[in-house]
């Protein structure tokens, strides 16, 4: 009897001595813990991203005397993440879903965006046509099962609004419609 019980004893520690593992436990986000028990919060996503020009907004900057780049920005940030330059030959580069661009293409701006604790993104974009007067603006919400590489097309707003964008203290976009 006083065998059992040691026994039983030695199970019940080694039961109860089981030890967890915090970690990401997300198979989606770039930092996921296979061996993680529990999810600690320290998840984070991030996708490829490129950015073109549809055809309509190339026909309508073409068309543009002024308008010699286009400038792309995220997050409310100064410095533009890329730029399309007026080609004197082709024009503007574009893409159309016929001829998608690839996230490895230098034709078009393309980066990696990154985020954490959530299951989608909002990435938000302005391009600039001409002497900073914002014709396009759009947002698009990025899911965390998404494909690795995502094509935004960028094209005009139905011309029903306009954005200007100017610098502030904070070093961020401040915008005010038209």
């Amino acid at each position: 009897m006083r065998t059992l019980i040691i026994l039983l004893s030695i199970i019940i520690t080694f039961n109860s001595c089981e030890t967890t593992t915090q970690g990401c436990t997300d198979p989606y986000a770039a930092n996921y813990q296979a061996y993680a028990d529990i999810d600690n919060g320290s998840c984070f996503f991030q996708k490829d991203i490129v950015l073109a020009l549809n055809a309509n907004a190339k026909l309508y900057l073409d068309a543009d005397d002024f308008a010699t780049r286009v400038d792309y920005y995220i997050n409310g940030d100064i410095l533009p993440i890329g730029t399309d330059f007026y080609n004197n030959v082709n024009g503007f580069p574009y893409a159309t879903s016929l001829n998608p661009p690839s996230c490895i293409d230098p034709t078009y701006t393309s980066f990696t965006f990154e985020w954490d604790q959530s299951n989608f993104a909002e990435l938000c974009y302005v391009a600039v046509p001409n002497g900073g007067d914002y014709d396009f603006i759009g947002c698009v919400d990025i899911y965390k099962d998404d494909y690795n590489c995502i094509w935004i097309e960028v094209g005009p707003d139905k011309g029903e609004k306009s954005i200007k964008i100017e610098s502030n203290t904070t070093s961020k976009l401040k915008a005010s419609y038209k």
